[in-house]
């Protein structure tokens, strides 16, 4: 590191320069993990976060052979996010005030064991991808062998949970990708050819379950600042051309360009809460009207920009290469994508569109869930057996 974080009983704290580093090496900053201050990040903090989500990515994308295993991990999966959604609504039904077991983070936003209700819309958008994806499997393989019923029917029932969750939150970005979902899964079913009397019968009755379970929450949950919200949102955007995250877009590009050193290396992993400050001073739009910080950013709520302030274009490169090679190994497979892929591909693009609104890439829940649903992608493509062979068991 060539700097270090020292707190101040404040609350703020002061950054100390090393005369001694070599300016053109990467560099980083000595912050405190977490333990001591709720602002905590540091370099190892994030290399906890990013590396325990890569490290299942490759666990799960080169180790799990078996179908059934994959299965039951999905089916794992998707209970965890059932009873999680279950518990998250009925605090939210008792006007939760603080976090399970009385801990408070003072982030203010909270949904159920969620310390952000934008997280907690992600995580349950993106299970329920993989609920969908699981359902839409295990009807065709019961369609397959001339089943009238199965597993998927119970797999349908139990995907609204997390659906209805996200809604819940009263997340502006839930509510859009939930309100997506009800248009993407009727396209999804109709397009499998699966349909028959039965099956059509039970997934309307699940779309009945879910439209009026979404009428009774728009009916009696308390809209007005959800709805003042997206008014004020849109209000911006006709009056400046930008949204509410602009300023925070434009202070990152501030940070990533501060020079050329910066630019290659970035000011080191987990560095944007500590420094940005110094920089917001400069804008008017983080001023009050005596001139002093209105608020501290602790993230750039677009993981994009935040990668580049934070890892530089060097490190944030990796991130975007492995970001693009994803999407065009997806699209050259295209002719063996199943509607469950295509299910597992909504919901990653969401995701992806999420994180350059906000900061969904550094919770590590969120990565994790993200990881599954890209190994889950891979398995759902068809595996061509060559002419004149019968598929291998289990495959």
């Amino acid at each position: 590191p060539s700097r270090e974080v020292v707190m101040q009983e404040s609350g703020w704290w002061k950054i100390l320069y090393f005369p001694d580093h070599v300016a053109w090496l990467p560099d980083g900053i000595d912050a405190p993990f977490g333990f001591e201050t709720r602002l905590g990040m540091n370099a190892l903090r994030q290399m906890c976060v990013f590396g325990s989500a890569w490290l299942l990515l490759c666990a799960l994308w080169c180790g799990l052979r078996s179908r059934r295993i994959r299965t039951w991990l999905l089916w794992a999966l998707t209970l965890n996010a059932v009873l999680l959604a279950a518990f998250c609504l009925l605090r939210w039904s008792n006007g939760m005030t603080k976090e399970y077991l009385g801990y408070s983070t003072g982030v203010g936003s909270l949904f159920g064991v969620f310390s952000y209700k934008n997280h907690a819309a992600q995580f349950f958008v993106l299970s329920f991808a993989l609920s969908v994806s699981l359902a839409l499997t295990t009807w065709r393989r019961n369609a397959e062998r001339f089943r009238k019923s199965g597993t998927h029917v119970l797999l349908a029932a139990l995907s609204f949970f997390p659906w209805i969750a996200a809604l819940c939150t009263a997340s502006f970005a839930g509510i859009v990708e939930a309100a997506a979902w009800l248009i993407v899964v009727p396209a999804l079913i109709f397009s499998s050819g699966l349909a028959d009397r039965m099956t059509g019968i039970a997934f309307g009755v699940v779309a009945l379950m879910i439209a009026g379970l979404g009428a009774v929450w728009f009916a009696t949950a308390d809209m007005d600042a959800t709805w003042k919200k997206v008014e004020a949102k849109v209000a911006l955007m006709k009056k400046e051309e930008v949204d509410d995250r602009a300023p925070l877009r434009e202070l990152s590009l501030n940070i990533f360009t501060r020079s050329a050193e910066r630019e290659r290396f970035g000011w080191g992993a987990g560095s944007f809460r500590w420094i940005a400050p110094s920089f917001q001073r400069q804008m008017p739009e983080f001023l009050d009207a005596k001139g002093r910080l209105k608020t501290r950013t602790e993230y750039a709520h677009c993981d994009p920009l935040q990668m580049l302030a934070e890892w530089g274009a060097v490190g944030a490169s990796l991130v975007f290469a492995g970001t693009l090679w994803f999407f065009a190994w997806a699209a050259k497979n295209i002719r063996r994508w199943r509607v469950s892929s295509a299910a597992l591909l909504c919901g990653i693009v969401f995701f992806a569109a999420h994180a350059t609104m906000d900061f969904v890439s550094y919770n590590p829940a969120l990565l994790m869930t993200l990881a599954a649903a890209v190994c889950a992608f891979r398995w759902s493509l068809r595996r061509d057996a060559p002419a004149g062979t019968l598929p291998a068991a289990g495959t």
